[in-house]
């Protein structure tokens, strides 16, 4: 038996007869993404499977109350329910993300950013007025409508690590790399903000085409912050559980940020071509 025909057995024990499976949509850690059709409304429809032994019930029941209050008017994605097990939840069909946008295409002008910025801010209104963290924002997550009939439409996919702002007291986030807010890191109290810096981000990579914080550590994400930012002020220092691993104060008192050679940083031999250390840089890739 091919893996292939092993793969297809598996979804005609997890899917009912109603849906077929036209193609794979994407595939990670939280298990695939497939077009379907659906054989009785003759939609598409774009269903996400778990990989055996995660429980997507959360995510579920996060979605279903965006849904009880309409939020896919919002610009979230609409969702249509799970199944009995929650082995799978269901979807509207939408078109590419925005990451495959910049693949196709590069960066964007500023006409095409401003209704993606305006949607999204619509989006992220709405998620904090009912105490919603997303915790995942990136171009993968960012999808368009259906780009040839309705340009720069988009809606907030994939809630899989999303929780409210009350769990966010007692839940350790760790956001994708480039993404990853300054609470995040130094170990912050976090609430919805996170969500504004991720989509801060993407704005860079929309206006440049290129991420302003990039890095394969947490200690190489700040040294990007902070040679475009400055230092973080002193009171968020002092609060931050992890704010030592990265700072040292001074005999004066001041805090400053450690040397690669007193970080010791072996967490990755990752090397990343280029880095964003100042304003300047990020002026100079702009033109």
């Amino acid at each position: 038996m091919t893996q292939k025909t092993a793969i297809n057995l598996k979804l005609k024990e997890i899917l009912p007869q109603k849906y077929k499976t036209i193609k794979v949509l994407g595939k990670g850690s939280y298990g695939v993404v497939l077009k379907c059709l659906d054989r009785e409304s003759k939609e598409s429809m774009a269903v996400k499977i778990a990989r055996p032994g995660r429980n997507i019930h959360r995510e579920a029941s996060i979605l279903q109350l965006l849904m009880d209050i309409r939020l896919d008017r919002d610009n979230i994605v609409k969702y249509y329910g799970a199944s009995s097990s929650d082995k799978y939840l269901v979807f509207e069909m939408l078109d590419i993300s925005l990451s495959q946008y910049f693949q196709a295409n590069g960066r964007m002008t500023l006409k095409e950013i401003r209704p993606v910025i305006q949607q999204l801010a619509t989006a992220f209104d709405a998620l904090k007025a009912v105490g919603v963290i997303h915790g995942d924002v990136k171009p993968d997550n960012i999808m368009l409508v259906d780009h040839g009939q309705r340009p720069f439409k988009v809606k907030l996919i994939d809630f899989s690590v999303a929780l409210s702002r009350h769990e966010a007291k007692k839940v350790l986030m760790r956001q994708v790399a480039y993404f990853r807010a300054p609470e995040i890191i130094l170990r912050l109290p976090y609430a919805e903000a996170i969500d504004i810096w991720s989509l801060g981000v993407v704005i860079v990579k929309m206006v440049l085409g290129i991420f302003p914080f990039m890095g394969t550590t947490d200690y190489d994400l700040l040294e990007c912050m902070i040679g475009v930012l400055g230092l973080p002020p002193d009171n968020v220092l002092k609060d931050g559980k992890a704010a030592t691993d990265f700072f040292k104060r001074t005999e004066l008192g001041q805090w400053t940020f450690k040397t690669h050679k007193e970080y010791s940083d072996n967490e990755s031999n990752v090397k990343v071509s280029f880095k964003i250390r100042s304003m300047e840089d990020m002026i100079k890739v702009g033109h």
